[in-house]
């Protein structure tokens, strides 16, 4: 496999199962998921010269602020993992081990 492919594969599962773990909070602890539209609305924000918010969820909506935070939330979870193929090397693709994987987790976190 290619580093492209597996850099896309690895970003979008890894993205996918921290989606399913939000969605599993609800029933089994009474959290939430994350709304994404509210980092799409930030992002929005940011292209138009506003930085700082007191509070996200009271900056006026914009339109497609949802697409855009969960297009922008899995391109983030493509560039972790574009961080840790490239501090591991391509070999890892094809032969990955948990613990670069969980530096490279625990230190984006952090």
């Amino acid at each position: 496999m290619n580093a492209l492919a597996g850099t896309l594969i690895i970003g979008v599962t890894a993205t996918a199962v921290m989606d399913l773990w939000g969605i599993a909070r609800k029933p089994l602890f009474a959290i939430p998921p994350p709304d994404y539209a509210l980092l799409g609305r930030w992002l929005g924000h940011m292209l138009r010269g506003r930085v700082r918010h007191d509070a996200i969820t009271t900056s006026p909506p914009l339109r497609g602020e949802r697409l855009a935070g969960w297009a922008a939330h899995y391109a983030i979870g493509i560039a972790f993992a574009a961080l840790l193929i490239g501090l591991t090397g391509v070999r890892w693709i094809e032969h990955p081990t948990i613990g670069p994987a969980l530096l490279v987790g625990v230190g984006t976190v952090l």
